[in-house]
């Protein structure tokens, strides 16, 4: 019997909790994969953040996903006010203006004034920023496809559908 099958049939007969306790410690194990990057990909991701103050790198290193939330945010999202950003990234608004100073401290961001409403202030990425935020994009979508390698195009299709289930559900609940 092939071993996709035993293992199908296997996840059948688990419990529920059984079920939760496999599904968290295989995304422990696949995330910490994809997100923390191989040292040779680390040191290229350094090297795009040499200009960084040195005392700031091993804190964003060492917190990666907030770092990379807040490049994908402005990224995706030009010129969000300081109050979308702490809301988007789930953090006080305090939080999100250390975040965002830091960025404009180093060059990756800009702050700028809103055109409608004088009191607010919005935050767009500079084209260092961006480029930054690339670079991490693609370090991250080369580990996704290594992970992904063992799979066949049918199976990632099925695995994409199933994320973007789990997606939606967790949105909702956020919602």
């Amino acid at each position: 019997m092939p071993e996709r099958v035993q293992q199908s049939g296997k996840a059948l007969r688990q419990t529920e909790a059984e079920q939760t306790t496999q599904f968290v410690q295989y995304l422990v194990q696949v995330l910490d994969k994809v997100v923390t990057p191989p040292a040779e990909e680390l040191g290229h991701l350094l090297g795009r953040l040499d200009e960084t103050c040195a005392e700031d790198k091993p804190r964003h290193i060492a917190k990666p996903t907030a770092f990379y939330r807040m490049s994908s945010m402005l990224y995706r999202n030009p010129n969000p006010t300081m109050g979308e950003l702490s809301h988007a990234l789930s953090v006080p608004l305090p939080t999100a203006t250390r975040m965002a100073n830091w960025w404009v401290e180093n060059g990756y961001a800009q702050r700028l004034p809103d055109a409608s409403d004088r009191r607010l202030v919005r935050v767009a990425l500079t084209d260092r920023g961006r480029r930054l935020h690339e670079a991490i994009e693609a370090q991250i979508a080369r580990g996704v496809q290594k992970a992904l390698g063992c799979l066949t195009a049918q199976e990632r299709a099925t695995l994409l559908g199933f994320v973007a289930k789990i997606a939606a559900a967790l949105r909702e609940d956020a919602g």
